[in-house]
This record gives structure tokens, sequence and C-alpha cells, in this order.
């Protein structure tokens, strides 16, 4: 490209500039200036050889720059000075020079002046077509160098990506999918992609892979033939990018596939060893327990003949370890039935506030034994009838107060049934069942090991108490089936409480509740030591509507009953220090006026030696009680008392 700048195209602008002729001698010296700079116009050839994309930038930025130099500059004071003219006597109206290459205009220059002001000039315009010319260059050259670095990143990705139209046909893909093909990419392009599926199962995955096509967007897994003829899983996820084509992406997944077989394969293996183990377990469970009944029997027999004291000693330890036996076999029994899936549970309408007061009778002699008290809370207005299987019930919570008894050397252990929501439309009960204790308590590291199988905590505390490490393995299965779990709330050296909700389907029985009111029993005094054992036995009677004063020694007992006004009847604990309840009541009858004995309940423990308070005073203790005190039996008490006191003196 040559810059050719005329005579003419110089008169033109001495003609804008005087509106006359052209002087020539100043024209040869415009002409010979711009000439000059004939090297800085010539940067314009360059603009089309360049291929480098940061060159071009730099060529364009040099060409600017050297357009508005100081040989422009000089320029104008030249023109200025020659023609003798000053700033004011300059045209108002610009004048231009034309660049031209190859007889077009690629650019103008624009002089001007404004009053005051030295002739200027600036770049008026490049011409259309180069403009034009260099950004579409400079787009193309973008466009090349994003195409070149995406195909890079494409082509290293480690999963298949191809591009597909609406028939099917590829349009490109990267070199994953040739490694997953064995096809090279110029031999995918074109290609059907159901053509990678085996003929045999064509009409098998025609129909889903057309739907996938079409639809542009969806997942899928199939199997395909590579280009030696062997099958591969894969698996296909397309992604629509316009009505033409769509993104898929191509996983090889049959070494997954293959590893995850093996896996199920091993699973199936060891539960079936599993089962197959549990079932040689229970079998063999079952034929020693036959031989060890009779070991166990025929000891209870040998008990009652006249033996001597070393007899007795060894019968008892025969005794003792024949039953720790038996219950470490029931134990492994239940395990291995719940874990080949044998055991089922059989609901059946029962009484869940008799079952709960069945187990408090059972095992309050062993708390009692230990000096623990044994706290049976049930909520008054609970509804109680519910179809569960009582048995297994039953075995979990003998499980959790067997522990709690176990682990707890003085203080308490409470068993508490309350009632969490009541659905009567739906027929159903949601209970919240809990075993609380205040005995040696669980560290948080020692909760991991606690509900696994064969598993036990490994204290000097607990070391001592033996057992299976099954007990709350099976309870907490037993509550798997039955819709629930226990859960665990404990603090070393203060105590746990173990607890669990369980929803069950009610029935309403067809007996009626008991009408019978209460006419001379209105005001009842509790004594007890222990406040919970207390504040149960206060909700039980205020629920009968009675009003009820409490008193936690036998001095504050005496106390209360010279201030209370006319108590109908007390309900004493025997376990209290300082004054028993067999001594408060000895005071208290030496007070009492003849003919005015007041009607007493004694609560005592069932390790008290029953015939110290079986009837110390003649008839003065009207009623006995051992505890935990349950409330269908405290109620049949208030009556009897309450029709005794309603009968008429003879």
């Amino acid at each position: 490209m040559s810059v050719f700048i005329s005579e003419k195209n110089m008169s033109e602008a001495w003609a804008q500039m005087k509106g006359g002729d052209y002087d020539s001698e100043v024209g040869e010296q415009l002409i010979k200036r711009v000439k000059e700079l004939q090297d800085t116009v010539d940067l314009l050839q360059m603009l089309n050889s360049r291929s480098d994309f940061a060159e071009l930038i730099g060529d364009v930025e040099l060409f600017f720059q050297q357009l508005s130099g100081v040989e422009f500059v000089r320029l104008q004071l030249y023109y200025s000075k020659r023609l003798n003219l000053s700033s004011e006597s300059l045209p108002k109206h610009p004048f231009i020079i034309t660049l031209r290459a190859n007889d077009v205009t690629v650019g103008v220059l624009q002089f001007s002046s404004l009053p005051g002001e030295d002739l200027k000039f600036h770049l008026l315009a490049l011409a259309d077509k180069l403009s034009l010319g260099l950004e579409q260059r400079i787009r193309n050259e973008i466009t090349a160098l994003s195409e070149a670095r995406l195909k890079t990143y494409i082509d290293r990705a480690p999963l298949g990506i191809f591009a597909v139209n609406k028939k099917g046909r590829i349009i490109d893909s990267n070199r994953c999918v040739s490694d997953i093909t064995g096809y090279e990419p110029s031999e995918l392009k074109g290609r059907l992609f159901l053509n990678l599926i085996p003929s045999k199962r064509h009409q098998k995955v025609l129909r889903n892979v057309n739907k996938l096509i079409e639809s542009g967007e969806g997942f899928m897994e199939l199997k395909i033939e590579n280009k030696a003829g062997k099958l591969r899983e894969v698996s296909v996820n397309i992604v629509e990018v316009n009505d033409s084509y769509s993104i898929g992406i191509l996983k090889d997944i049959t070494e997954e596939r293959s590893v995850t077989k093996d896996l199920l394969k091993a699973k199936a293996n060891a539960e079936a060893a599993n089962r197959a183990k549990s079932e040689f377990l229970a079998n063999m469970s079952h034929e020693i327990r036959t031989p060890l009944n009779g070991v166990i029997g025929f000891s209870e027999l040998l008990s009652i003949t006249d033996m001597s004291e070393i007899q007795k000693q060894y019968l008892d330890n025969i005794s003792v370890s024949a039953n720790t036996l038996m219950e470490l076999i029931n134990n492994v029994l239940d395990f291995s039935k719940i874990e080949a899936g044998k055991l089922n549970l059989h609901a059946d309408k029962g009484n869940i506030i008799r079952i709960v007061e069945t187990l408090a009778d059972i095992l309050r002699y062993n708390a009692h034994k230990k000096g623990v008290e044994f706290i049976l809370n049930i909520q008054p207005d609970i509804h109680s009838f519910v179809e569960v299987d009582e048995l297994r019930l039953r075995q979990v919570l003998m499980n959790l107060l067997s522990n709690a008894i176990k682990f707890t050397d003085h203080g308490e252990v409470e068993l508490s049934l309350k009632e969490k929501h009541l659905d009567r439309e739906k027929g159903l009960c949601i209970y919240s069942i809990s075993v609380r204790d205040t005995g040696i308590g669980i560290s948080d590291n020692d909760r991991k090991a606690l509900f696994k199988s064969f598993s036990q905590i490994e204290t000097v505390s607990s070391r001592k108490f033996g057992g299976t490490g099954l007990g709350l393995v099976i309870s907490n299965m037993l509550l798997g089936k039955m819709g629930s779990k226990i859960e665990l709330d404990s603090t070393p050296g203060l105590g746990s409480i173990f607890s669990f909700d369980l929803q069950l389907p009610i029935f309403i029985p067809e007996i009626k509740s008991d009408p019978r009111p209460l006419k001379a029993i209105q005001k009842v005094l509790v004594v007890g030591d222990n406040s919970l054992s207390r504040s149960v036995i206060s909700e039980m009677l205020s629920y009968k509507g009675l009003e009820v004063t409490e008193a936690s020694d036998g001095v504050e007992a005496l106390m209360a009953l010279d201030g209370f006004s006319s108590p109908d009847f007390l309900i004493i604990d025997n376990n209290m220090p300082i004054f028993n309840g067999v001594d408060v009541i000895k005071k208290l009858r030496s007070l009492e006026k003849p003919g005015q004995a007041l009607p007493i309940l004694l609560l005592f423990s069932s390790f008290d030696d029953v015939r110290a308070i079986s009837d110390p005073y003649g008839s003065d203790i009207q009623y006995k009680m051992i505890k935990p005190a349950k409330m269908g039996e405290l109620y049949d008490v208030l009556f009897k008392a309450d029709e005794a006191l309603s009968r008429p003196l003879a």
C-alpha cells in the first residue's frame, strides 16, 4: 500500500481556506512537509501483514501516536509564519487533507482554528473500509484464539464430550470419546450415534436414545460396541445448546459397574454367611437351653431339702451360675433371631400401665436391697389401653431397669410413663417412656460402644458388673422394629436417662370406669423424704380432686398434723432418716384422742423386715403397700378407707 497526496487535494484545501486560487509556493511547502510524514503514513501498510494479535495492536497505537507527533506542530508553525497570518485571520471553517492508498481514501486529516489559538489538526476519521477491516481482523484473532484454547481444554477433559445434531449425527468430539469408542474424531464425525450401539440391542434402546437426542436433554446408561468389537458400559448426559445441536457427556462406567457387581456379590455372600451363623447360634442356643433348664429346675428342688451350710453355699453358686448362663443364652438367641430376620412382633390388646407396674413389682426388690429408691412415675390421666407386643416391650424395659439398678449404688431409679400426643380420630397415641438413675453415668467416648454388639464400657466401675454386652443392643433392635430408638442423656458421676417415644394403636375398652366418689376423704397428708416420690403420689391424689399437703420427714409430719385442718388420711413412707414411718405413727397414736384414730397407709420397701412392720400396734396401721405406689392399688386403698370412714358407728 502506498500513500498518494496530490496537489489537487492541496488546492482543494487551499480553496476552502482562502476562497480563491491555490498558492503554488505554499502548496509545495505543504506537500513537502506532508510527504516527510511518508514513513509514518506507510505504517498502514503493515496492518494487513501482521499475524500476531499483540503486534497488530501495537502498530495501531504507534500509528495514532505518530500522526499526532511533532512534525505536524512544525507544519502548523511554518504554515502560519509563511502566510503571515494570525490566528484571527485563519478560516473559521475547517479544511482537510485526504490520505489515499491505491485510489482508496484511507484517512482524513482535518485542520481548524479557533479565535486566539494556533492552527490545530486531528485525525478526522479512518475510512470505513479500513476501520471495519481492522475491527473484523481483531474479532477474527480473538475468536481463533478462544476456539484454540477451548479445543485444548475439551481435548484434555477426562470425560468424553461430543456435539450431536437433531438427526443424531455426531458433529464433533474430543479425544476422550475416541479413547472410549476406539474411533478417531474424523471417523466419528458424521456418524450416527446409534451406530455405536450393538445391532442386537438396537430395538431395545432405539426409542430411548432417539427420545434423548430429540428432547436435547436427559440421562441414560447403555452399552456400546467399540471399534475392536468389545462392549463398554457408558453413561450419556445430553444438554441442548440450541435448536440445531446438543452437547453430550460420555463416561465409561465399565470398570465402575464391574466393581459394583463384585461388591454386591461380596455383600450378598457376607449376609448369607451371617444369616447362616445366626441360624446356627439360634439352633445351638435352643439345644443348650433344654438341659440347662433341667439344671436350674433340679437346683430349685434341691434347695428345699435338708443340707449343710456349705452344701447350701455350693448350691447357691450353681443356681446363680446356671441362671447367668441362661440369661446369656437368651440374649444370644434373641440377637441371632433379630439378625436372621426371624423375630417378629405379635401385638395384642393390653394395658400399658399394667405392664410397667408389673415390672416395678419384679425389680423393686433388687433396688431396695441396695438401698436405692424405686420410683414409678405414671401420668394419672394417661390412656392406658393399647395394642402392643407386651413380651418385647417388657423385655426392653427390663433391660433398661436392670442396668439402671445394677449401676446405681445410692439415690434413686425412676421409671416414667407419659402421654406425649393422643389422636383419638386416628386411634394412635405417642408415649414417652424413660428410665432415669443416679448411677455412675456414661462419658461421651463410651457412648459409641454402648449400642455395639458384645461390647461393654471398659471401666473399673463397670467391669465388676459383668454381662454379655447385648442387652442394650437387643433393646434398641426391638424398638427399631417398633419404629423407635433409645435416646441417651448422661453425665459421668451423676447418672443417666434412657428414653424413647413409642407410637401405639389404642382402643376403648368395653368396661366402664369406676364411678365411686370419695365422700369422707377429702384431705390427705403425704410424708416421705424423697421429693419425687411425694410428687408422684400427690399428682395421683390431685387427679381424684383431693387436697394434698406434703411433709419431708417425721418431725415436719408431726408439725403438719398439729397445724393441719383435720386430715382425713395419712400416707407415710417407712424409710426416712431420724424417725422412720413406724416411729412417726407410734408418736401420732400417742397424741390422738380415743376414737379419733387417723386412717394410715404405710409405704415400705420390699427389703424391709415385713415382720417388724406387720402390725406393731394391733390395728393401728390399717393399710400397707410395697413401694413404689401404683395408681390402681392406691385408689383401691382410698376407696376402702373411705367406705370404712363413711360407715356409721355401731
